[in-house]
């Protein structure tokens, strides 16, 4: 694939009106770049203390959440300590253990609150690890709060919502389980998205879309769907060539008719990526104009910014009608890749495995031994990578700026 027929692509996929001249094609020079941070220490930097080096870390809520897996303590069982920390790396409770079906359950937390363990005898608690409701006369619940709800299993075989105070939150949604039909029912709550929660009734093993309410908007209908993002979302529905994917609007209206075989990605900035059969990857705007062309990678859009990769490895960035070419480093190889970004955060993060961009995409930190790994909230876990065993770089947390908020170090004891 040519450069030419690259900024051709890109152009149509943004919807920009750009021309494009082999001038305005800028490289980036490794060499002379010059990163505007470094990683840091601060006198604010926290030491957290752990038994070793079998730890996860997440974030939600405002919270800082430390897996700890001490080893096996008999019998096959595991001793796992959970530690919450706040957002300036200090600690709200820790060494909380509590059981749950399965070692790779995360409480969580939303607004707060989280679900201590998914299951039998679960319970909401707060940052604390203070209980705020008992969920014990569920025979199982979600794993997670999404937007003030879970889900439920009654003792009495019956699905349903219920909310923060442990009570069925919309009982005209109670649905009875059949025990063989609904062996392994998903009990994974979606998020409210466009006030629209995917609802999968179980009776038609179909899905609809409910508001925050509870109140049924779409009926379901789906074969399968996706959530809503940017007033669309993919559902799937059977035609005469077979089921295929479509687009829907907040309504249940088809604006892009369903004609898809694999599951597009979810709409971004006015674009959704698309595979093909063959394997290869296009683009597809919110109107349904597809791009004809075929690329062996579209990474992502990201706040009108493309990352994409040519059938020659050749790596381009579109922002603001200026392009960057990426060049393949021996150094970074995962340099530009990935690209992402969290528009909620303040101010808003764009960032790859091994760089944190500025709002223009000039690179403003760089991983010098490991990796980058974005928790949220504008917080990085950074890795020094198994690579280096230099202790002054210990693995840990860091700002978008490089400021070290808390690192980990392995207790003498």
């Amino acid at each position: 694939m040519h450069k030419k027929n690259v900024i051709l692509f890109i152009v149509t996929l943004l919807l920009t009106q750009v021309s494009f001249a082999q001038g305005d094609i800028e490289e980036y020079d490794f060499s002379k770049l010059k990163f505007t941070n470094k990683i840091r220490f601060t006198e604010r930097t926290k030491t957290v203390y752990i038994a070793g080096e079998n730890y996860q870390i997440y974030y939600s809520g405002g919270v800082f959440i430390i897996n700890e897996d001490r080893g096996s303590s008999g019998w096959g069982e595991h001793d796992i300590r959970w530690h919450f920390l706040d957002s300036t790396g200090a600690y709200l409770a820790r060494n909380v253990v509590f059981k749950a079906p399965y070692r790779s359950f995360i409480p969580y937390f939303e607004n707060g609150l989280a679900i201590s363990k998914p299951g039998e005898g679960a319970r909401i608690i707060n940052k604390k690890n203070e209980i705020v409701a008992s969920l014990e006369q569920y025979s199982s619940v979600s794993d997670s709060l999404r937007d003030g709800a879970l889900l439920a299993i009654r003792s009495t075989k019956e699905l349903c919502y219920v909310g923060v105070d442990g009570k069925v939150k919309w009982p005209h949604l109670i649905q009875q389980i059949d025990r063989i039909r609904d062996i392994g029912i998903n009990m994974s709550i979606p998020p409210l998205r466009c006030d629209r929660r995917r609802y999968f009734e179980l009776a038609t093993r179909l899905y609809g879309y409910i508001d925050s309410n509870g109140k049924m908007i779409i009926k379901p209908q789906f074969l399968e769907a996706r959530d809503f993002s940017e007033g669309l979302a993919a559902v799937k529905v059977n035609t005469d060539d077979g089921p295929k994917w479509g687009f829907i609007d907040v309504s249940g209206k088809f604006v892009i008719e369903p004609m898809f075989q694999h599951v597009p990605r979810d709409f971004n900035d006015g674009g959704a990526i698309l595979t093909k059969n063959t394997g290869w990857k296009t683009f597809m705007d919110n109107n349904g104009n597809i791009f004809k062309g075929d690329f062996r990678m579209i990474d992502n859009i990201v706040d009108t910014c493309a990352l994409m990769m040519t059938w020659d490895n050749l790596f381009y960035i579109l922002n603001k009608g200026k392009w960057l070419k990426v060049p393949y480093n021996t150094d970074i190889p995962g340099l530009m890749y990935d690209l992402r970004s969290d528009r909620d955060a303040n101010p808003p993060i764009r960032y790859t495995r091994s760089v944190i961009l500025t709002g223009d995409y000039r690179p403003i930190l760089i991983s010098p031994y490991g990796s980058f790994s974005y928790l949220g909230g504008g917080f990085f876990w950074y890795s020094r990578g198994h690579d280096s065993d230099d202790i002054d770089v210990p693995s840990g947390v860091i700002r978008f700026d490089g400021e070290r908020v808390f690192v980990f170090r392995t207790s003498e004891f």
